[in-house]
C-alpha cells in the first residue's frame, strides 16, 4: 500500500470517528441477526455511497468489536465477506472467489462460479439473496484482512448503487431464481462409494431465500384502498410462538434451565436424525450438562414457515448457536464454535398458552 493510500485510509478513519454515531448504526446488516434482501441492498448502497477507503476503515472498526457482533447471533467476518461479494466487481472476466472461511450447507461442486459468480450470494432481477449462513468446519480459516486484500487486488469497488426491491419484486425474483437453469442444475444429493457422498436440503435453502423476500416491509396500501376489517389471526399466533422462542433464547443465553424449559409441554419429545427419542426430563438433563461445559452461548431462533390448524401449529425453524469453550488461547481470545440446526416443531395451545410439544431434526 502506497503512502498516499495509507493517508487516505487514515483520513477516512478520522471521518468515521467524526460522524461515528450516525454511521455506526446505519448499515442494517450489522444491526440484527436476521435481514431481508432489502436490508442487504440498503447496506450495500450505504457503503457504495461511503466509498472504498471509508468502507475499509468501517470494516476494520467493526471487526475490532467482533465480540459485540457475536453476542448478537451472527459472524461479523461472514457479514463483511458477504458484502464484499457485491461491493467488489472483478477486474477480469473471471469472477472473484468467495472467502475461504469454512463451509456452508451448500453443494459446492455443482454450483460453479460460471453459474454462481457471487456465491454464496445470488442475484435475480432487482434482488440479491444470501443462499446460506453459518459456516463451520476444521482447519485455519482465511483472515478477513487477507480476503479484503484479495478483493482490492483483483476487483474494483462498486461505483453504482443496487436496486432496493419491494416485497412483491423480491418474491417474484425469488421464484425466478428457483426456476433458473442454474438452480435446476444443482445436485442436492450425490453418492459415490460408501464413504464418498453428500446430501443437502434444497427446501432449507429455499425457505431461507423466501424468508429474505417476505421480510421486506410491505408497500403502503394505495389511497382509498380501505382498512382491513380484521387482523389475520395466523399472524398473531406466529408472533406468540416467536415470543416463546425469544424467551427460550434469552434464558439459554443466561444458562437458566427453568426459563429454557418453560416453553416446553410436559410430554415433549424430541426425535433425532436416527429416530432416537428424547423426553422432557432427558432433554433437561442434556441442557444442564451442556451449560456446565461451555463458557457462554448466544442463541437465536427464527421461524421459516408455519402452518396452523386450530390449536396446533407446525413450525419450520432455524436455530443458530454461538458457543465458547472455557479455554483461552495464547492470543487471549476464547475458542468458539457456531452451530446451526433446522427443525420441524409442533406447538399446541394449552390453557391459552402456546407450548412446544415435539421437535424433529430436519435437513
Amino acid at each position: 500500500m502506497t503512502s498516499r493510500r495509507i493517508m487516505s485510509v487514515i483520513l477516512a478513519a478520522a471521518l468515521l470517528m467524526l460522524v461515528g454515531s450516525a454511521q455506526a448504526s446505519a448499515p442494517k446488516l450489522f444491526d440484527q441477526a436476521e435481514f431481508s434482501c432489502a436490508d442487504l441492498a440498503e447496506t450495500i448502497n450505504y457503503y457504495v455511497d461511503l466509498g472504498e477507503d471509508a468502507t475499509l476503515a468501517d470494516f476494520a472498526k467493526r471487526h475490532a468489536d467482533i465480540e459485540k457482533s457475536d453476542r448478537r447471533g451472527y459472524s461479523i467476518v461472514e457479514r463483511i465477506c458477504l458484502l464484499c461479494r457485491v461491493l467488489y466487481e472483478p477486474k477480469s472476466p473471471q469472477p472473484l472467489r468467495d472467502a475461504m472461511i469454512f463451509g456452508l450447507q451448500l453443494p459446492y461442486e455443482p454450483m460453479p462460479a460460471s453459474k454462481w459468480p457471487l456465491f454464496p450470494v445470488a442475484q435475480a432481477g432487482k434482488s440479491y439473496f444470501v443462499l446460506s449462513q453459518g459456516r463451520s468446519g476444521g482447519g485455519r480459516p482465511e483472515r478477513m484482512e487477507d480476503y479484503l486484500k484479495y478483493c482490492q487486488e483483483n476487483g474494483k469497488f462498486r461505483s453504482k448503487p443496487v436496486s432496493v426491491p419491494t416485497r412483491e419484486e423480491a418474491l417474484k425474483d425469488a421464484e425466478a431464481l428457483r426456476n433458473s437453469d442454474a438452480w435446476k442444475e444443482i445436485k442436492w444429493k450425490w453418492r459415490g462409494d460408501a464413504n464418498d457422498y453428500y446430501e443437502f436440503s434444497e427446501s432449507r435453502v429455499w425457505d431461507y431465500i423466501v424468508k429474505q423476500a417476505r421480510s421486506v416491509p410491505a408497500s403502503p396500501a394505495p389511497a382509498g384502498a380501505g382498512i382491513q376489517s380484521a387482523v389475520d389471526p395466523n399472524v398473531a399466533i406466529q408472533k406468540a410462538i416467536q415470543a416463546q422462542y425469544s424467551k427460550y433464547c434469552k434464558a439459554q443465553n443466561a444458562k437458566e434451565i427453568d426459563g429454557v424449559m418453560a416453553i416446553f409441554a410436559s410430554d415433549f419429545v424430541r426425535t433425532g436424525f436416527r429416530q432416537s427419542k428424547t423426553t422432557y426430563a432427558q432433554y433437561r438433563a442434556q441442557k444442564l450438562k451442556w451449560f456446565a461445559n461451555i463458557a457462554s452461548i448466544q442463541s437465536h431462533v427464527d421461524i421459516n414457515s408455519i402452518q396452523i390448524t386450530g390449536d396446533t401449529a407446525t413450525v419450520h425453524i432455524h436455530e443458530g448457536d454461538l458457543e465458547t469453550e472455557p479455554v483461552k488461547l495464547k492470543n487471549g481470545l476464547v475458542e468458539g464454535s457456531i452451530g446451526d440446526s433446522w427443525r420441524i416443531e409442533t406447538w399446541i395451545k394449552k390453557n391459552g398458552v402456546w407450548l412446544l410439544s415435539s421437535s424433529k431434526m430436519g435437513m
